[in-house]
C-alpha cells in the first residue's frame, strides 16, 4: 500500500469476482485487537467484506450518504452483479469540489486536482 500510494487494496478471487477490501484501518485496527503481527494474519481474516454497495448509475450523492451510514470510506461499484471499482471519498471530493466550481465560478480557474 504504501510503496503505491494507495489506503487499500481490492480483494479478488482466481476469477477476478470480488472478494473485499483491505484497508490500512483493517490492518492496523484487527491486527492489534487480535494480538498478533501483521505478519502472521492473512488477508481472508483482515480484509472488509460487509460494505455497501453502489451502482454505476448511482449519483455522487447517493455514494456519499451509503459512505456516510456505514461509517467507510470506499465503497465498491457493479453494473449488474459485475464489479467495475471502487469509489472513494476522495473521488467524491474531488467531484464535488469541480461541480462546485462550474456551479458557482464565474470564471474558468485552473483544476485544483
Amino acid at each position: 500500500m504504501k510503496c503505491e500510494n494507495t489506503g487499500y487494496l481490492i480483494v479478488v478471487d482466481n476469477d477476478d469476482r470480488f472478494l473485499g477490501l483491505l484497508t490500512e484501518h483493517e490492518i492496523t485496527g484487527k491486527a492489534m485487537l487480535q494480538k498478533k503481527s501483521v505478519e502472521k494474519i492473512s488477508v481472508d481474516e483482515l480484509m472488509n467484506t460487509n460494505l455497501p454497495v453502489a451502482s454505476s448509475d448511482d449519483t455522487v450523492e447517493v455514494c456519499m450518504k451509503l459512505m456516510c451510514q456505514h461509517h467507510v470510506q470506499q465503497i465498491p461499484v457493479f453494473e449488474e452483479h459485475q464489479f467495475r471499482g471502487i469509489i472513494s471519498s476522495d473521488d467524491l471530493l474531488r467531484e464535488v469540489v469541480l461541480m462546485r466550481n462550474e456551479v458557482f465560478d464565474d470564471h474558468e480557474e485552473e483544476a485544483i486536482f
